[in-house]
């Protein structure tokens, strides 16, 4: 591609990409018919694709937050005497990475991998990961995939709400406040939420998407934070699925869903590697 200038988002690639704006980003496996006793006999079969050279593993129990997405996942009501019961009693196995920037979930409830874009990720190796995870879980008499999500956070800090909006689509935001103050220049920016919940191509969609005003860590400077999260996920599968074929095309809905919500100018900096309308958050 010889000028980013001039390229259309519908013409740009995933592997165009020289940065993105993650904050993290989460693939998870809901699964069923798993046992204590299962999962003990399993990690001994993950030894070879989590050596210890790469990770550490530690016995650990499940988040009030880890809990609460579960049951967000499930559309479950999550009842008092349920969530303590998943607090004291379902156990929970982790690998972090030598860097802490990769965390690997495993309980009977899911399995998940977390990464942290402080460092950088190569998104499809960790999808093929959690395939060879998941094909070792397979071999389990009773063993069910029930959901398989991938969820991406997404953030940047501007000096202005206009270099915002000139990296975020402003109809994707419907942010009257901005629309008005344009006009009338009279408008204080408070704090715009839009949450989206939709299927497409099969799949099911969440949005979550926020501006407002704050400020940089260790700065007095206001700056406007644009936040998106974007949580893409199927489910009620037949007994034979392929998750590393399920999880591409979630990125591929997933990366579409991002490029509708930037402008073809700012696709263009993230082709190009940086941008000079954000103060912080391309990487």
């Amino acid at each position: 591609m010889s000028d980013d200038r001039t390229l259309k988002k519908e013409d740009i690639k995933p592997s165009d990409i020289k940065a993105n704006i993650y904050d993290s980003v989460e693939i998870v496996v809901d699964i069923y018919g798993v046992t204590e006793h299962n999962i003990e006999d399993t990690l001994e079969k993950l030894i070879e694709i989590l050596p210890a050279q790469k990770y550490r593993r530690t016995d650990d129990s499940l988040t009030v937050e880890e809990i609460n997405a579960y049951g967000d996942r499930k559309d479950i009501p999550l009842t008092h005497s349920l969530r303590r019961r998943y607090l004291e009693k379902e156990g929970v196995v982790r690998y972090y990475s030598k860097k802490d920037s990769e965390k690997i979930t495993i309980c009977g409830l899911f399995i998940s991998i977390s990464l942290s874009y402080e460092i950088a990720h190569i998104l499809k190796d960790n999808i093929e990961l959690m395939h060879k995870i998941i094909e070792i879980f397979k071999k389990l008499e009773y063993f069910e995939v029930e959901r398989i999500s991938l969820i991406k956070k997404d953030s940047i800090y501007c000096s202005s709400l206009d270099d915002l909006y000139q990296c975020f689509n402003e109809k994707m935001f419907s942010d009257a406040g901005y629309a008005l103050g344009y006009k009338a220049g009279e408008t204080d920016c408070g704090v715009t939420k839009v949450y989206n919940n939709f299927s497409y191509k099969e799949t099911d969609i969440i949005l979550n998407k926020q501006i407002m005003a704050g400020q940089l860590a260790d700065s007095d400077e206001i700056v406007y934070e644009g936040k998106m999260e974007t949580i893409v996920s199927r489910g009620l599968f037949e007994d034979l699925i392929n998750v590393k074929e399920i999880l591409s095309e979630l990125n591929d809905i997933s990366f579409e869903i991002f490029m509708n919500h930037i402008t073809d100018d700012f696709a263009a900096d993230l082709v190009a590697g940086k941008s000079s309308k954000v103060k912080a958050g391309v990487k």
